[in-house]
């Protein structure tokens, strides 16, 4: 107190005694709003009670028990007040401590021992008062919170003897909310009054400093310029690559010590270089400018954001508590990239392609995690969406991944890669109409690997054209050898985006059904919904040319890729096959249900087979037929199995076999299903 000076003193006493004196005041306020209130409440709960009596209540009824058209009346009384949540419970008592009436009848008939503040009641006083939470008598009286308890004696006489009683619990929470309305209201008057105290002390001391002030600012500003210049972007005024370093470093011995996580960004801006050359240079640096001003805006004051160099931004998000919430903070930068950047009166648009990578899930040093970051931006970049956390299975650049880039190239080569089969089942007609071929990879060390697991790998390696041709060539291979056994069966082959860019992928299967004796009805090829949009005029090329072989088309993983439905009712296909994500979870998830019902009806619309993968209960199932769901497949029936294990399958499961049937017979309905 004595180094802060009289002002100083003066300051602290003069604010200390605005806030006892709000604080009192506002402590009184309470008080009397929380008695008005009482009073309020309780008078309302006697009115209800003179309506209810009006009703036809008697005193025989409270001697005897209340009738059943009595009920019925209460029950039109007291139930509508349950239903829009002015009262939470009501009961009627008789001396004795019988339930005569409640809204929940179940109570009606129960004798309870008579507690105190009913007993006041029995006795001609009524009284109120607030119950908490833990009080509630059940679940339901707990979702209002706090209840305000009223008990009221039932008289039919005026000063008679009370012949029962009424208990009625009214919601607390509006009372509360008034209560605090009308305190912080008087905690906003007491706060002003501080500020303007505040600000004209303030003003008083700023008055007396402020040439000292300038004085130590003139001779830090040299110091201070300098360091600046060094650990700032010139261009952008952000960050630089040191300075962002710098600050990850920090993060992480902060975030080592304390827990928590930290989230890195690396974003790297679309199509800029196209910016400079078109409209040159000076218009690519307003653009970076405004792009890293957006990006400050859109981010928390604690959150860095740094220029890397030419077109890529750093972003250091710490204080996180779970990795989730990384997510969240990356659809707020790409949102604000969404609207045109006026530069020099150009509207330009850009997008940027984020990758992310956290401490300590992806890394524990300031380079482990930079580089996890722009592993995952380029995995974002060529999934062209909008972000992408780091991912082991995405990294193509340790070691592990570019030996298991070997062994797969090898295994492919040796023809070592299995194929097993999951039937589908023609809902309506319960007969099999196909099988979907499924790469396992049999490793040495990992067991059974599933293609979830290989197939980004082959992707990202090059190797997924070698891939799939080899899945096409034992698939038909497998179809042969079922139909000269008599089991004529229709295999489903997935194709990626860069088999449908390839324009020679009709020939090659052209050339496959020819080396296996087999018409083009004995394949189905499925292509996810993604795929197809990476570059719509080329695969709707391919897409026509196989169609036209009379090969059968199938949209794999529908709903979860971002189609133009105009776009997918031009292509030449006979099913949507709906993501086992919303299926597995159809019995269970209301969103996920109506996911799968409106896929239905738009198949049925677009004159389309729907076939839901990942069914696993009955329930999904009985479900999927309410629907008009046509085929299904998942657990339920049958795991994906090896080639030898379908016929012993078929001939055990009860389920007859659909003969295959080229595309240009029979009905559009028929045809999905035969295909």
């Amino acid at each position: 107190m004595k180094r802060l000076g009289l002002l100083g003193r003066f300051a602290l006493a003069s604010a200390a005694a605005m806030m006892l004196l709000g604080i009192v005041l506002a402590q009184y306020e309470s008080s009397l709003i929380r008695s008005r209130a009482l009073a309020n409440a309780r008078g309302a709960a006697m009115m209800l009670t003179d309506i209810a009596r009006q009703s036809g209540l008697s005193p025989a009824d409270l001697k005897h028990g209340i009738s059943v058209s009595e009920l019925d009346e209460l029950d039109e009384v007291f139930i509508p007040g349950i239903q829009d949540h002015r009262i939470a419970r009501v009961k009627i008592w008789s001396p004795d401590g019988t339930i005569l009436y409640s809204d929940e009848h179940s109570l009606i008939g129960a004798t309870f021992p008579i507690e105190p503040d009913l007993h006041e009641a029995l006795d001609g006083e009524v009284s109120a008062d607030v119950s908490s939470l833990e009080e509630a008598e059940n679940v339901d009286e707990r979702d209002f919170g706090r209840l305000l308890e009223v008990y009221i004696p039932v008289r039919f006489e005026r000063g008679g003897k009370p012949v029962g009683a009424f208990e009625l619990y009214l919601p607390y929470a509006p009372i509360a909310a008034a209560i605090s309305s009308d305190t912080r209201r008087l905690y906003l008057i007491t706060a002003t009054g501080l500020l303007l105290l505040w600000g004209v002390v303030f003003n008083v001391v700023f008055g007396a400093s402020r040439k000292l002030r300038r004085h130590a600012e003139e001779m830090r500003r040299h110091a201070e310029d300098n360091e600046y210049l060094a650990l700032h972007d010139q261009l952008t005024d952000l960050p630089n690559r040191t300075l962002f370093r710098d600050r990850l470093a920090q993060s992480i011995l902060s975030a080592s010590r304390d827990g928590g996580c930290v989230g890195v960004m690396i974003m790297d801006l679309d199509r800029f270089k196209e910016v400079n050359e078109a409209l040159g240079h000076d218009h690519g640096d307003l653009l970076l400018t405004e792009v890293g001003q957006r990006l400050r805006t859109a981010l928390r004051g604690t959150d860095t954001v740094a220029r890397l160099g030419g077109d890529e931004f750093g972003i250091l998000i710490t204080g996180l508590d779970d990795p989730g919430q990384i997510e969240s903070v990356a659809r707020k930068v790409a949102a604000a990239l969404e609207q045109p950047f006026d530069v020099n009166g150009i509207a330009l648009e850009t997008v940027g392609s984020i990758g992310i990578a956290m401490y300590p899930n992806h890394g524990s040093d300031v380079d482990g995690l930079m580089r996890r970051a722009d592993v995952a931006m380029y995995v974002a970049k060529a999934a062209r969406v909008p972000f992408e956390l780091y991912s082991a299975e995405q990294d193509l650049y340790t070691r592990e991944r570019l030996t298991m880039v070997t062994e797969l190239r090898r295994a492919i080569d040796g023809n070592r890669l299995q194929l097993h089969y999951q039937p589908v089942i023609d809902l309506a007609a319960r007969r099999v109409v196909g099988v979907e071929a499924l790469a396992r990879w049999p490793h040495p060390d990992r067991g059974l690997v599933a293609a979830d697991q290989f197939i980004p790998l082959a992707e990202h390696a090059g190797l997924i054209r070698k891939l799939t041709s080899h899945v096409l060539e034992a698939a038909l291979s497998q179809a042969r050898t079922w139909r000269d056994a008599g089991m004529p069966l229709i295999v489903a082959v997935n194709v990626s985006a860069r088999d449908l860019m390839d324009p020679r992928l009709p020939e090659e299967v052209e050339a496959a059904l020819h080396r296996h004796d087999l018409g083009a009805e004995y394949l189905e090829l499925e292509i996810t919904e993604s795929s197809i949009m990476d570059q719509p005029a080329r695969g709707e090329a391919v897409l026509g040319r196989l169609s036209a072989m009379g090969v059968a088309l199938a949209i794999d993983d529908f709903g979860t890729g971002y189609s133009s439905l105009a776009y997918l009712q031009r292509l030449p296909v006979q099913r949507l096959k709906i993501d086992r994500s919303f299926v597995v979870r159809l019995a269970t998830s209301d969103g996920d249900a109506a996911i799968v019902r409106s896929t239905v009806d738009l198949g049925r619309n677009l004159g389309l087979a729907v076939v839901a993968e990942g069914v696993e209960d009955e329930e999904s199932l009985e479900r999927l037929a309410g629907m008009g769901c046509d085929m299904v497949q998942g657990f339920h029936f049958a795991r994906p199995m090896p080639p030898e294990d379908v016929i012993e399958w078929l001939r055990g499961s009860g389920f007859p076999l659909a003969e295959p049937r080229p595309l240009s017979s029979g009905a559009t309905d028929d045809v999905a299903k035969a295909s």
